[in-house]
């Protein structure tokens, strides 16, 4: 690997609306990635069609044609297995020095900081931080002007647990380190290494050790939902991937966000309350993230990205059209209204 010049690409398997896939890929070649990786988790000709004419990104569709030739006995049920079998797939193709695993909704900040990260650093794996986007009072993704990125940033705080009930009640339990979304960061994996993807970390291949690695500089910030109702729709498909409820291994905010979710997303009231909670700060709230240093209200925009509809009104209008039947299963038609 020629340290002078590493290269470094980002694989995704995504079921998300076109219009995300795209700006996704878009902010990542244009900051500096070599390749983008797509796997298409369901069919999307919106999408397949609008990434077409990138070079450099390589999309594959994910039908049951692609896992009957996969060597698996079957389309994995969990989604995270889908994304490791994937994710390992890129890295097979060894286009680059360099390989991060992504979602959709996690971009990162700076292509520079990347390429420094990366340089001299082949035998461990580099891993970048993840702040979360959070609306505030001054920055609140409301309205018809309302944009897909507008919002802050948090950072996590390691003894949120300890001090949050005064200010975020009930709804503390469903913030680890006062994030709604998880906390661990992500890792660049470097080409050639005996070591296989994973969602979060590489492991020694065949075995659950973790790979070696070291922190970087770099960062990525984490959207866990584009807009609230894209928020919704995450913990609510969680709620209901089983009959009995969500099964599948997560953290432990996730399970409560998804158990609320499914035992109340016919409650207006409730399902409005919980977004608010969860993905906006209170005047108070913000002072609780500066007291630790842990608020950035700098704008994020993704880069490379002119002449998308990046609205908020128009992605939450294809979410609904996408996913009807779930939410009127669920009866959480109305949210938006």
């Amino acid at each position: 690997m020629p340290n002078s010049s590493p290269t470094w690409g980002v694989v995704a398997t995504v079921d998300e609306p076109a219009i995300l896939i795209a700006a996704f890929v878009r902010h990542h070649l244009t900051i500096g990635a070599h390749a983008v990786h797509i796997f298409l988790d369901r069919k999307n000709e919106a999408a397949r069609d609008m990434l077409a004419p990138i070079e450099r990104c390589y999309v594959t569709e994910c039908d049951q044609n692609y896992w009957n030739e996969s060597g698996l006995s079957r389309r994995p049920p969990r989604h995270t297995a889908r994304q490791k079998f994937n994710a390992e797939q890129a890295q097979a193709l060894g286009m680059t020095d360099w390989l991060l695993h992504c979602d959709a909704d996690e971009f990162v900040t700076d292509g520079s900081v990347v390429f420094d990260d990366l340089s001299g650093a082949n035998d461990r794996c580099v891993i970048i931080r993840n702040f979360e986007r959070v609306y505030t009072p001054t920055a609140n993704q409301k309205g018809q002007d309302a944009k897909l990125f507008d919002g802050a940033f948090r950072e996590p705080i390691e003894m949120f647990d300890l001090v949050s009930e005064p200010l975020f009640g009930e709804f503390a339990p469903m913030l680890k380190y006062g994030f709604s979304g998880h906390v661990g960061g992500k890792a660049f994996v470097p080409k050639g290494a005996p070591w296989s993807m994973g969602v979060h970390r590489a492991h020694v291949r065949g075995t659950n050790e973790r790979a070696p690695s070291r922190e970087g500089r770099s960062l990525f910030y984490h959207f866990d939902g584009l807009t609230r109702l894209h928020f919704l729709l995450k913990i609510l498909k969680r709620g209901y991937e089983t009959p009995d409820g969500p099964k599948r291994k997560m953290g432990s905010q996730r399970i409560l966000q998804a158990i609320y979710a499914r035992e109340h997303a016919h409650d207006r009231h409730k399902m409005t309350t919980v977004t608010q909670a969860l993905k906006a700060l209170t005047t108070d709230q913000v002072a609780f993230y500066e007291g630790f240093q842990s608020l950035n209200q700098t704008p994020f925009g993704p880069q490379g990205c002119a002449g998308l509809d990046l609205s908020a009104a128009s992605f939450d209008a294809c979410l609904r059209a996408e996913n009807a039947e779930l939410l009127d299963m669920a009866g959480l038609s109305y949210f938006g209204d």
